[in-house]
């Protein structure tokens, strides 16, 4: 089955997510507590391109995974909202 365009965006946020959550050593889980989730598994799906981002947690996801949130932010916008990039500066 071909992935649609919509799911390979999502994937970008979710590599990110994968890379600085294994960076900084924390497990799925963790990040989850962090986030105020019960449970790992929602992090997994993210990570995988199963889930939606939450866009209105960007700044907490941010916070969580040590990453400036401009950076953190540009990335959310690409995926999400690429028509609303050239309105910021990076």
């Amino acid at each position: 089955m071909k992935e649609s365009v919509k799911d390979l965006r999502k994937t970008v946020i979710g590599n990110m997510i994968y890379n600085r959550r294994t960076q900084l050593g924390m497990t799925q889980f963790e990040v989850a507590k962090a986030l105020g989730y019960k449970h790992g598994n929602f992090i997994g799906m993210l990570e995988k391109g199963q889930s939606y981002f939450p866009v209105d947690k960007w700044q907490d996801y941010a916070r969580v995974l040590q990453v400036k949130e401009s950076e953190f932010l540009k990335v959310v916008l690409e995926e999400v909202y690429p028509n609303m990039l050239p309105y910021f500066k990076f």
